[in-house]
């Protein structure tokens, strides 16, 4: 009898188990995002729109210490190459340049940098992270993660 229950609920108890997992671990990707986000708006707060010095700024906070104080930036003790190259993976940056509308000017319409689309342009940047995370049992799926950002 306590075979046959067994043998009934083991297939649940499997799917959950693997789908625990899955869930846990594109958690883990996506956090891993916004970290890496985090630091991009961290170079832009130090560096303004000067992108190679953010670039290079995500390169030093990559070898585990930022070059302008002493606080580490540290990975995981045990993790692995294939989380290190994650870590590296690069931020997408993009200078843009925003147009106050409406009749509060409350309200910013954004558009390429050069684009000419309003006289006195604001300095904007948007910072893009996009991974596809390879599910176990979900498929892939394509996270992105982005944040934009007046400059001044």
């Amino acid at each position: 009898m306590a075979a046959t229950e067994l043998a009934i609920i083991m297939p649940f108890l499997c799917f959950g188990l693997i789908a625990m997992a899955d869930l846990g671990l594109a958690a883990r990707e996506r956090l891993a995002m916004e970290h890496k986000l985090r630091i991009a708006v961290e170079g832009s707060l130090r560096f303004g729109t000067n992108i190679t010095e953010i670039e290079e700024f995500l390169g030093r906070t990559n070898d585990s210490q930022t070059a302008y104080n002493s606080v580490a930036i540290t990975e995981p003790a045990n993790a692995t190459d294939e989380e290190k190259a994650d870590l590296a993976k690069p931020v997408e940056i993009i200078e843009l340049e925003g147009c106050r509308d409406g009749t509060d000017q409350s309200e910013v319409t954004l558009h390429p940098k050069g684009s000419g689309h309003c006289p006195n342009p604001e300095k904007w940047m948007r910072m893009v992270v996009s991974r596809v995370y390879q599910g176990i049992m979900f498929g892939d799926r394509r996270f992105e993660t982005k944040a934009e950002m007046q400059v001044y």
